[in-house]
């Protein structure tokens, strides 16, 4: 009873009151409320790190693509690598590890 006689002199200033209740609002009931500020800002960073991951692999597929236009033999080379492509008097093999 003591601590509510303590506390009850401050319910009666209203810009305490006000302040408190604006406060509360504002953190959890408005539209841009702090729980979604945080999980805005939560998803911005994950967007960040896609961004950067994706601007690499553009970087590395651009590389590719000039070395490609450059030298016949690089072309021939990522053919036989990812497509299994052989000239018409080669065998091919595949060796799979299990």
């Amino acid at each position: 009873m003591e601590k509510i006689a303590k506390i009850l002199p401050y319910f009666r200033n209203f810009y305490l009151v006000v302040g408190v209740v604006a406060a509360i609002w504002i953190l959890f009931f408005d539209r841009y409320n702090f729980l979604d500020r945080l999980e805005t800002e939560i998803r911005i960073k994950e967007l960040r790190a896609d961004l950067t991951f994706y601007r690499a692999e553009r970087d590395n597929i651009e590389e590719t693509r000039n070395m490609m236009e450059s030298d016949m033999g690089e072309i021939e080379r990522f053919a036989r690598e990812k497509y299994m492509m052989k000239r018409d008097n080669e065998d091919l093999f595949l060796i799979t590890a299990e």
